[in-house]
């Protein structure tokens, strides 16, 4: 029977390093991985399905993946209520958003420093972030523009750089420091998340001050009989 833990988390709150980690348990199979400067990006089994952009039609894309007898790790921007509408008896880990000002503030310079100053080694990359995030964007009314890059843009983008020299495309604004800034700011004060849970039957729950030391959320997950089932 196939069986996933599927961590689920809000952008930028460490859910692929957390991912990590939980796969480097012993009934788990490994989940692939690199680093791009201080972020961790992950390959997983759905080849990043539930990182993107929501898909209406998920659960058919979801369902050719093959089997396996191994316990596989999966990233996922999809909060568990979703999921579960396919995958009712998984095990799900989920990552609280801070909703303090404190919390909430170390969150913005996490992504800012994990994500904006960070940069794609390869164009295909780059391009994904564009599209994924110029869709987030138009989502939430900030700039209102494609989500598809043209030629130019892509010629920006097939040289070194950041995520956030990204956004400034997105925004068609000028790439520089101030721009970059001046569209962060505008992210983080738009920010909110509803990734409140609790802890309940196969859901595990780790608030985003803990999540750069999970050993007792791995350790629950360890002793867990329904995980060892």
């Amino acid at each position: 029977m196939t069986k996933f833990i599927f961590v689920c988390y809000d952008h930028g709150t460490g859910g692929e390093p957390l991912a990590v980690a939980i796969s480097k348990l012993a009934f788990c199979e490994d989940l692939k991985h690199e680093k791009h400067s201080c972020r961790t990006w992950t390959y997983d089994c759905f080849n990043k399905l539930f990182l993107l952009p929501y898909k209406s039609d998920w659960m058919i894309e979801a369902e050719q993946i093959q089997k396996s007898d191994t316990v596989r790790v999966v990233p996922s921007h999809y909060r568990p209520e979703i999921l579960k509408l396919l995958y009712p008896d998984e095990i799900y880990v989920i990552i609280n958003a801070p909703h303090t000002p404190i919390g909430i503030t170390r969150l913005m310079k996490r992504i800012y420093k994990h994500v904006w100053l960070t940069k794609h080694p390869q164009l295909n990359q780059k391009i994904g972030y564009f599209i994924h995030n110029a869709h987030i964007r138009n989502v939430h009314n900030i700039h209102n523009k494609s989500t598809v890059p043209n030629l130019a843009q892509i010629q920006e983008m097939d040289k070194p750089i950041m995520n956030g020299e990204i956004e400034c495309l997105i925004a068609n604004k000028k790439i520089n420091k101030e721009n970059m800034k001046e569209l962060f700011r505008t992210y983080a004060k738009d920010y909110y998340s509803e990734f409140r849970y609790k802890d309940e039957n196969n859901t595990f729950v780790i608030e985003f001050e803990d999540v750069n030391n999970p050993k007792q959320l791995l350790q629950q997950l360890t002793t867990s009989q329904s995980v060892l089932e």
